[in-house]
C-alpha cells in the first residue's frame, strides 16, 4: 500500500500535466488494485468526460469504448460516476449482482454485453479536494475475481485525494499562467503556483512518513532482544526496505530542491567499493527469485569519491533496481568499476535484459520515460533514473546509458571524480542505556497517530521512563494542567492544533525541554520547530537510536 501511494504520489507531485498523470494513474491501479481503470473528469467548461481506461486486456479497452459509444453512460443516473460527482461520496460495490446489471441495461443486447465484461466487484470515488470534485476513478474486478474489501475502499480514497489535490494544483497553476498580461499579478501568481507545491509536497511527505514510524520502531525493538540469530538477517531486510521507503519521500522534495538549485548535499569521503555491497544486499532476496546470476569485478584502485553518501547509495539503488527490472530470469547483471583518467572512476551496471532502442538513449532519463514496449509489466514511472542523473550532476559526476538494441541488454555507467583526502574515521557508538538520575522521569508524549504513540511508549518504558501519552493537542494542555513532566515530545501535523501553536499553551503549566517529532522535515519546518520553542526536531520515521540520545541529553541539561 505504501509502495502504491508512494508512486502514485511521484507521479501526480512532479507534473503539472494532470490528463497524462491520472492516465497513468489508471495504468498502475493495473493490474495491482483492478483488472481495470477508468478516469472521469470534469473539464473547465463542466462536462463530465472519459480521460483514460486501463485493463489487464488491452482488446478489452476498444470493447469498453465501443460499448459506450453505442450505450452511451446517462449523465443523470442515479448511481455510478455521475452520482458520485454529484455527491461527493464514494459508491462501493464489494459484490456486483445480477439484479445491478439487469437495471443498469438498456435492453437485452446491451445487458448482454455488459455480461461479457464479467464485473465482480467496483469502488468509485471521487477526485475532490476542499470540498469540490473534479472528477471520479472507478476501479472494477473481473478476471481475478478479487471482492474489493474496506481496506480497498480506504486505498482507493486515498488516491481520489491526492489526484483531486494535484488537479486543482494544476489548474490554479494554469489559470496563472493564462494571466501574464500584467507581469507583476503573473509573477505573483506564479509563486502562489509553487508554494502551493510545496505544500501539496510537505503534506504529502508528512502522510507517508508517519505509517513508516511505528515499522521501524517495532523492528528497532525486536532487534535488541534475544531472537533467533536466524531471524536477524529478516529483520535487517526489514530495518533496510523502511528507510529506503523513506529515502524515496524524501526524493519528491530533492527533486525539486535540485530544480530549484536548492539541494543541500552533506559531502563526506566515501569508499564505492564499501558502498556497493551496501546497495546489493537489499536486493540478494530478488536476484535469487529471479535467478538472476550477479558478476561483480571491483578493478578500480582509486576508490574513494567526494559526495553524499546517501545520494550516491540512491543512483545505484536506482541503477541496479532498474537491470532488475528489465533482465529476465537466468539472466545477468555485472557490476564493475575501473580506474580512468583525471582522476576519475567509473561504476558500470551492465544487464542482459530488453536492451534500449537508438532513439531512446537520449530521452531515457527524462522524467515518466522508459525503454519497455507499450503495455509491458515491469512497472515502475520512468523517475529514478531521472532522479540519479540530477543527483549525480549535482556532485560533479555523469550518468551516461549505451546499448546495442532491442534484446542485447544495457549498461549504465557512473563517473565521478576520485579524491585522495582520506575518510573521516567512524564515531564510536554512544551508549544506549539511560543515565538517569534519581526518580523515574515522566515524559508527555503528544501524537495522534496511535500505532506511532504506541511504539515509541513502548521503547522509553523499556528505558525506564513513565510515558504519559497524549492523542491531541486539547488533550495534551487536560493532562499537563495536573501532571508535571520531565520532557515533551510531540507530533507537528495533528488535527485539532499543529505541534507549534500547541506548545506555547503548554508553556504556561510546564518549563520542560521539547522535542518535536515530525514528518514535515524541511528546512522551513525545523526552523519553526525552534521559533515555536522546541528544543530539537527529528523527522519521521526516526531511528530510535537517536531519539533516545535526545531524550537522554534534554534530561541530563535539566539536571
Amino acid at each position: 500500500m505504501i509502495h502504491l501511494l508512494t508512486e502514485a504520489s511521484e507521479l501526480l507531485a512532479l507534473s503539472l500535466d494532470y490528463e497524462r498523470t491520472l492516465a497513468r494513474i489508471a495504468e498502475l491501479a493495473v493490474p495491482r488494485i483492478a483488472d481495470w481503470c477508468a478516469v472521469d473528469i470534469v473539464n473547465e467548461h463542466g462536462k463530465v468526460e472519459r480521460l483514460a481506461v486501463a485493463h489487464v486486456d488491452p482488446k478489452k479497452i476498444q470493447f469498453v469504448h465501443d460499448l459506450e459509444a453505442k450505450y452511451p453512460p446517462d449523465p443523470n443516473a442515479s448511481t455510478g460516476v455521475p452520482e458520485v460527482i454529484r455527491t461527493g461520496k464514494s459508491e462501493f460495490y464489494p459484490e456486483i449482482p445480477e439484479a445491478m446489471l439487469v437495471a443498469s441495461a438498456v435492453d437485452e443486447e446491451h445487458l448482454k454485453l455488459i455480461r461479457a465484461l464479467g464485473l465482480v466487484s467496483a469502488i468509485v470515488v471521487p477526485l475532490m479536494a476542499r470540498e469540490k470534485v473534479f472528477g471520479a476513478i472507478t476501479f472494477v474486478s473481473a478476471e481475478s475475481d478479487h471482492h474489493y474489501t474496506d481496506a480497498d475502499l480506504t486505498l482507493a480514497e486515498d488516491l481520489g485525494r491526492l489526484a483531486g489535490l494535484a488537479i486543482e494544483n494544476a489548474r490554479l497553476y494554469r489559470t496563472a499562467q493564462d494571466e501574464i498580461a500584467d507581469q507583476k499579478k503573473a509573477e505573483a501568481d506564479l509563486a502562489a503556483a509553487s508554494q502551493a507545491k510545496d505544500r501539496f509536497l510537505a503534506m504529502l511527505s508528512h502522510e507517508l512518513r508517519t505509517p513508516l514510524t511505528p515499522v521501524l520502531a517495532a523492528v528497532e525493538a525486536l532487534q535488541s532482544e534475544r531472537i533467533p540469530e536466524e531471524l536477524r538477517p529478516w529483520f535487517a531486510i526489514i530495518q533496510r526496505n523502511v528507510e529506503l521507503e523513506a529515502r524515496l519521500i524524501d526524493d519528491l522534495l530533492d527533486l525539486t530542491r535540485v530544480s530549484k538549485g536548492k539541494l543541500q548535499l552533506r559531502l563526506e569521503v566515501v569508499d564505492v567499493h564499501m558502498l556497493i555491497p551496501q546497495v546489493l544486499a537489499i536486493y540478494r532476496e530478488e536476484l535469487r527469485n529471479k535467478k538472476i546470476h550477479l558478476v561483480s569485478h571491483l578493478e578500480a584502485e582509486q576508490t574513494l569519491v567526494k559526495g553524499d553518501p546517501a545520494r550516491l547509495q540512491q543512483i545505484l539503488w536506482n541503477l541496479i533496481k532498474n537491470a532488475i527490472k528489465f533482465t529476465p530470469e537466468s539472466g545477468t547483471i555485472t557490476i564493475r568499476t575501473q580506474d580512468l583518467a583525471n582522476h576519475h572512476i567509473s561504476i558500470q551496471v551492465q544487464d542482459t535484459g530488453i536492451g534500449i532502442e537508438p532513439d531512446m538513449l537520449e530521452r531515457i532519463f527524462e522524467e515518466f520515460e522508459q525503454a519497455g514496449e507499450p503495455g509491458t509489466t515491469a512497472g515502475g514511472l520512468g523517475l529514478g533514473l531521472t532522479i540519479s542523473k540530477r543527483l549525480a550532476e549535482a556532485q560533479g559526476g555523469t550518468i551516461l546509458a549505451e546499448s546495442e538494441g532491442k534484446g542485447k541488454g544495457s549498461t549504465f555507467t557512473l563517473e565521478l571524480a576520485a579524491t585522495n583526502e582520506a575518510p573521516a574515521k567512524p564515531q564510536k557508538s554512544a551508549d544506549q542505556k539511560p543515565r538517569t538520575v534519581g526518580p523515574k522521569r515522566t515524559i508527555l508524549l503528544v501524537d495522534d497517530h496511535v500505532d506511532t504513540s504506541k511504539a515509541i511508549r513502548m521503547l522509553l518504558e523499556r528505558q525506564g521512563y513513565e510515558i504519559v501519552a497524549a492523542y491531541s493537542a486539547a488533550e495534551a494542555l487536560r493532562t499537563i494542567k495536573d501532571t508535571p513532566v520531565d520532557l515533551i515530545i510531540s507530533d507537528i501535523g495533528m488535527p485539532d492544533e499543529s505541534g507549534h501553536e500547541m506548545l506555547p499553551k503548554l508553556r504556561k503549566f510546564s518549563s520542560a525541554p521539547a522535542i518535536a517529532l515530525s514528518g514535515f522535515g524541511s528546512d522551513e519546518d525545523i526552523q519553526r520547530s525552534y521559533e515555536a520553542g522546541f528544543q530539537e526536531h527529528m523527522t519521521k520515521p526516526v531511528k530510535l537510536h537517536a531519539l533516545r540520545e535526545q531524550v537522554m541529553k534534554l534530561l541530563e541539561s535539566t539536571d
